[in-house]
C-alpha cells in the first residue's frame, strides 16, 4: 500500500480497494494457531490510516479464509470518506466458500 503514485492519499478521489490484505486489524479476527503479535495489527491499522481508508463494515462470516484449523479475516473491503459520501448505503457481504480457501467479497452500491 506504501509507496504508489496511485495511493489513496495522493488522490483526491473517491477509493475503495477490496482484496486479501494478508492481515489483521484485531486479535479476535484470528481462530487458531499462532496468535499475531500487537506491533504487526498496529501497523495495518497505521498504513490504512496513513491512506485514510477505514474498514467497511460487512455481513457474514467474519473468517474470509481458511487453512485446516486457522480461520482469519484476511480478505476485506476498505474505503475513504469521500466514496462513502457517494455510496451512503453500500454494503459488503462476506460470501459463502466453495472450492476456495478464500470467501468472495460482494460488494453492493444500491441499498
Amino acid at each position: 500500500m506504501g509507496g504508489s503514485q496511485d495511493s489513496p492519499r495522493k488522490m483526491n478521489k473517491a477509493s475503495m480497494v477490496f482484496r486479501d490484505f494478508n492481515e489483521i486489524l484485531y486479535h479476535y479476527e484470528k481462530k487458531g494457531g499462532r496468535p499475531i503479535a500487537q506491533c504487526y495489527l498496529q501497523a495495518f491499522s497505521n498504513a490504512l490510516g496513513d491512506c485514510n481508508l477505514t474498514d467497511m463494515s460487512f455481513s457474514g462470516d467474519i473468517f474470509t479464509w481458511q487453512r485446516g484449523k486457522i480461520r482469519e479475516h484476511l480478505d476485506r473491503g476498505v474505503s475513504n470518506a469521500m466514496l462513502n459520501e457517494l455510496f451512503l448505503n453500500t454494503q459488503l457481504v462476506n460470501g459463502e466458500m466453495t472450492k476456495s480457501n478464500h470467501r468472495p467479497l460482494i460488494v453492493n452500491t444500491d441499498s
